[in-house]
């Protein structure tokens, strides 16, 4: 759904970003406007955590991060700016549904809706149904341990057994079934070409997305049965809302403890989430595939750094954490790996031994460096200089994951000792290996490193002084056109500011925010200027104002005369080209004349 930029605007100005942040974050007022407060991004010791409260905007001067309220529940919830709008403006007790600026999506709306009913019917017949499917549902739940509590929390469901039982339901509250099958939550029959009921005789699991919507569903066979060759686990397939790869199981539910606790804990599978939760684990999530994917490290990288891969310890389970775990070291996570005791799984190791059999054996999570080669050693690799070799290459790609320089080092000199390499032999390689792997990326921050021209300056300034003056907005555009720009990556912003000027609309450095919500990097670049201090802020307006006209006519200047020495080199030029040039030359000079008779001009 995209939202009028009027409503989005009213949601803001209703909303108190000190009282939304203070839910977050411990803040403390410092001064009339400024409230400050540790940093939910990075670890610190000191706040550097800031929130402006008249200009309702925040800013991480630790981790870079800013914004308005909308960016930081986003990045807090890990939700996109639509519903960043929708829980703000349900908070506010503001109907989007009934605004003149929203206009629905219709497909991807209508398939939300769809799955919340299933979700609904499926409680009901777990919670309600006098059947002896409900009934059996609900005696194997209790066996399981897993309490009333812990059913809600998960919204745990039943599918009925009846061939069309959901999709008369949904038929009745004026669904279409183009719309259920597009959500997989019915399907058509080959012989027939009737429609039908994908999920029957299942205990459902709801798979909500960080914005805490139903947008698929896991359903677990209800009664084991060889006769009927039924697979034990089906998922929703691939819908335009659930894309299994980019969703981590339990998150809605977790990411409050996960954020708390700065860790989260990856299981296998549903009933191991929720065991663990029943056990006290709340930071426990799962991935909805055989293998984890880059986007589910992003998604938990929002709300924590460190990653425990709590997995079986037979073959596939080893498998499966060394795969996981290079995806989420590859993210930037600090990633351990924890082995279930032989014969356990979360649910009967906490049954059986209790909450503090867990935690020991979470707490004897190895290293992810220390897992690879103790992997190796218990197969047998390291008894022969091949399978070493092998090991040695593996650990190094493992190695070039790890973010953390320290980190790094020690975890080198620890795999040299344990794989019985030379420690420099091992660092030279690591350095090769990490020199064709993140060339690029360093490359990228030598640029940003670099000294600021006097251009770039001067065009950072001038992006402060039409955020934060507007009353002079007038002055600038007078001598400005963001159309100048060519493809510097401030031209989106200058061009936001630009029409509104022209069209008398007022805009606030939060509506910025707003229009450049979904570009994380494009929101952290204009928070760093915009938050950056003058030291006599009247003087430095006045500077621009009176210097940016030289220097953009300048640039001018010396692009026109160096087209007009290129004709002269090609011996193109006409008389009217040396009379301009002379021209442009005496301009030139009386331009720095007066540029030097202002205090601190720009170079």
């Amino acid at each position: 759904m995209a939202f009028d930029d009027d409503l989005i605007r009213r949601v803001r100005e209703s909303t108190d970003i000190v009282e939304i942040v203070n839910e977050y974050v411990s803040l403390k007022k410092r001064g009339r406007v400024n409230w400050f407060g540790l940093s939910p991004f990075v670890d610190e010791k000191t706040p550097s955590f800031s929130v402006h409260e008249e200009r309702q905007i925040f800013h991480d001067f630790s981790s870079g991060e800013g914004g308005n309220v909308f960016t930081f529940i986003m990045k807090m919830e890990g939700i996109s700016f639509p519903e960043a709008v929708r829980r703000l403006a349900t908070r506010a007790h503001i109907e989007i549904e009934d605004e003149r600026g929203a206009k629905p999506s219709g497909e991807t709306d209508a398939i939300y809706h769809a799955n919340e009913l299933a979700a609904k019917y499926y409680r009901h017949h777990l919670l309600e149904g006098s059947g002896p499917d409900s009934q059996f549902a609900r005696e194997y739940l209790e066996q399981r341990g897993i309490t009333a509590e812990l059913s809600e929390k998960f919204k745990l469901g039943l599918s009925p057994p009846e061939w069309d039982g959901f999709l008369s339901v949904a038929r009745r509250r004026k669904h279409k079934d183009f719309i259920l099958e597009k959500a997989g939550l019915i399907r058509r029959s080959e012989r027939t070409g009737n429609y039908y009921d994908y999920f029957r005789g299942r205990l459902m699991f709801p798979i909500l997305n960080a914005g805490s919507q139903v947008v698929g569903f896991g359903g677990r066979i209800l009664r084991d049965d060889p006769e009927k060759r039924e697979p034990k686990y089906i998922n929703t397939q691939e819908t335009p809302v659930y894309h299994k790869g980019r969703l981590v199981y339990g998150l809605a539910q977790a990411r409050g403890a996960i954020r708390q606790q700065g860790t989260a804990v990856f299981v296998e599978g549903y009933t191991d989430v929720i065991a663990m939760h029943g056990g006290g684990f709340d930071h426990t999530v799962a991935g909805l595939g055989t293998a984890l994917t880059s986007d589910q490290a992003s998604l938990v990288k929002r709300f924590a750094r460190k990653v425990i891969l709590l997995y079986d310890s037979d073959a596939a389970g080893n498998i499966a954490a060394n795969r996981g775990a290079d995806v989420l070291a590859g993210s930037g996570l600090d990633v351990r790996v924890a082995l279930m005791p032989t014969g356990d799984d979360p649910d009967t190791l906490i049954r059986d031994q209790g909450a503090d059999a867990m935690t020991t054996t979470l707490e004897a999570a190895m290293p992810l460096v220390d897992f690879k080669i103790d992997y190796f050693r218990r197969q047998g690799a390291l008894d022969t200089p091949q399978g070493k070799a092998e090991a040695a290459r593996a650990i190094l790609d493992t190695l070039t994951r790890i973010d953390d320089e320290i980190t790094r080092q020690m975890a080198m000199k620890d795999a040299a000792i344990k794989l019985g390499v030379e420690e420099r032999v091992l660092a030279r390689e690591l350095q090769r290996t990490s020199n064709r792997s993140s060339g690029r990326a360093r490359a990228v921050r030598e640029e940003e490193k670099k000294p600021l021209s006097g251009d770039e300056k001067l065009l950072r300034d001038m992006l402060r002084v039409l955020v934060h003056h507007p009353d002079r907005r007038s002055e600038v555009f007078a001598f400005f056109r963001s159309a100048d720009l060519g493809d510097h990556r401030l031209r989106p912003v200058f061009e936001a500011l630009e029409a509104a000027h022209i069209e008398g609309h007022p805009i606030t450095e939060a509506d910025l925010y707003d229009r450049f919500a979904e570009q994380d990097h494009l929101i952290k670049f204009i928070g760093s200027i915009l938050n950056k201090t003058a030291p006599d802020e009247g003087d430095f307006v006045g500077r621009i104002i009176e210097d940016a006209p030289a220097v953009f006519r300048m640039r001018e200047i010396e692009r026109e005369l160096a087209e007009l020495r290129q004709r002269g080199q090609q011996g193109t030029s006409t008389d009217d080209d040396l009379r301009r040039r002379q021209q442009l030359r005496m301009e030139l000079v009386e331009l720095k004349k007066k540029r030097a008779q202002i205090e601190k001009p720009y170079k």
